[in-house]
């Protein structure tokens, strides 16, 4: 039986709004749904499969206990700013509604065109322009 919309979660991030899809992570865990953003974004996950229904990769527990620092929630996997030692950890749908992870042509032009795209960093609000600034260095 499916699901009704109220009941899709992401199982990443606490959002329920946005576009999901129903993905199996790691080939065991079947019925779930993840934010396209949130598996890109979260550096140890990606999507093994050009359709984004496979999503592979070890995601640290340690992801769970951060606090979000722009919706206050503690539910949900964070990822944190990369900027030299800020702690400060965001859901990714979060950053998103921040204004702070963009469309990927937005983020290019950011950062330059980067030539590795799986070692993009990600910048706090704060540090944002100063930490574009340093990567392209």
């Amino acid at each position: 039986m499916g699901k009704r919309c109220g009941e899709i979660r992401c199982f990443l991030c606490p959002d329920i709004d946005g576009a999901m899809k129903k993905v199996s992570y790691d080939g065991g865990t079947d019925n779930l749904f993840a934010h396209v953003a949130c598996v890109n974004w979260i550096p140890e996950m990606y999507f093994q499969d050009d359709k984004k229904e496979k999503v592979i990769g070890t995601l640290q527990k340690e992801r769970f206990t951060l606090n979000c620092n722009r919706c206050k929630r503690k539910d949900g996997a964070c990822i944190q700013c990369d900027f030299k030692c800020c702690a400060r950890s965001y859901h990714v749908r979060c950053l998103v509604r921040g204004g702070v992870i963009k469309s990927w042509e937005a983020m290019q032009s950011d950062l330059g065109d980067p030539d590795d795209d799986s070692n993009t960093p990600i910048f706090c609000q704060e540090h944002f322009e100063k930490g574009i600034e340093l990567f392209k260095k």
